[in-house]
């Protein structure tokens, strides 16, 4: 298949790093893309240590992600989650927007600890509104 001739027309303006994060999230891009990168680079004829610096700066950059991502909701946010369920109408608010908010700054293992507390408050309180009913 081959690459849209946008892609061929951005490639040369695209930064240094650019192309290092390419290369580093390789699994988001076609092979021919991937060689098309390594060819610029190889046009550009970076300095060794230029290229080491990228490297280096592109695998902080990830590092950094990852471990934002895999930050934990604190135990304050565990329980307002589970207390908002008992409310569908706030719960369903901060359903919407807590874990929302998470997943658009990165912290994925927070968003998905805000639904997971939030599924396991819902059950209780629906389990207690069962069992409690008169």
């Amino acid at each position: 298949m081959p690459l849209p001739q946008e892609f061929w027309k951005e490639l040369p303006e695209r930064t240094d790093e650019q192309l290092y994060d390419m290369l580093a999230n390789s699994g988001d891009y076609v092979s021919e893309a991937l060689e098309a990168v390594r060819e610029e680079l190889r046009k550009r004829n970076l300095p060794p240590e230029r290229a080491a610096q990228l490297e280096a700066t592109i695998q902080q950059k990830h590092a950094g992600e990852q471990q934002k991502a895999d930050e934990s909701l604190s135990w304050i946010l565990r329980i307002v989650m589970f207390l908002l369920s008992a409310t569908m109408c706030i719960g369903a608010l901060g359903l919407a927007l807590l874990p929302s908010y998470y997943e658009s700054k990165g912290y994925t293992k927070k968003a998905r600890q805000c639904w997971t507390w939030f599924g396991w408050g819902l059950g209780i309180w629906l389990t207690l509104a069962v069992v409690c009913k008169p």
